[in-house]
């Protein structure tokens, strides 16, 4: 009986021993509309005739886009899934890989393309610029504003319902300053 017990062990975990492993990314963290979103990874075996299916959901779990692809010869693939459109809703999105009936994921996030306008870009002390920022609607906006690009005060927040809105703002001290404008998450 002794006998064919390590067999039998040895049978079990083999297959442990060379399971399949997928290996997933995105081209880059943070996309805006208007770029393509690109998913590579490798697959640790390759069995011809065999789709990698590939499935993005958005923040809100629906399905945004599908895609299939054939891993090379070396286990590589990639697809160019979807452009980010306008109307993608912010947030983290989520890449599930399949292959073989083995699934790994990733996520990326969808982040909003601001313009920050100033009427007047130098200022003498005591004069003020109007800020005007333009976007995407619905969700709420912070302006900030720094002096050595560390630490940041807020000069505004507010509601970015119409897609654009201006607020005047008159610096406190004499010297340069950096803006910069965030969207809030609709969950923030």
């Amino acid at each position: 009986m002794k006998r064919y017990l390590i067999p039998i062990i040895l049978l079990l975990l083999l297959p442990n021993l060379y399971a399949l492993e997928i290996k997933v990314k995105t081209d880059k963290e943070f996309y805006v509309a208007g770029e393509m979103v690109k998913v590579e990874g490798k697959v640790s075996e390759v069995d011809k005739g065999y789709a990698i299916a590939i499935q993005v959901r958005d923040p809100d779990g629906n399905i945004w886009a599908i895609a299939q692809t054939f891993p090379e010869e070396n286990g590589n693939f990639s697809s160019s899934i979807a452009t980010v459109s306008p109307k993608s809703p912010l947030g983290e999105y989520k890449v599930l890989v399949s292959y073989k009936g083995v699934s790994t994921q990733t996520s990326f996030k969808v982040i909003a393309k601001l313009n920050l306008i100033l009427s007047k870009d130098n200022l003498s002390y005591g004069e003020e610029t109007v800020i005007k920022i333009e976007g995407i609607q619905g969700y709420r906006m912070i302006t900030e504003v720094s002096k050595d690009k560390e630490s940041w005060i807020k000069i505004k927040e507010d509601d970015f319902s119409y897609g654009t809105y201006e607020f005047s703002w008159r610096p406190s001290l004499v010297g340069s300053y950096f803006l910069r404008a965030k969207v809030l998450d609709k969950d923030n």
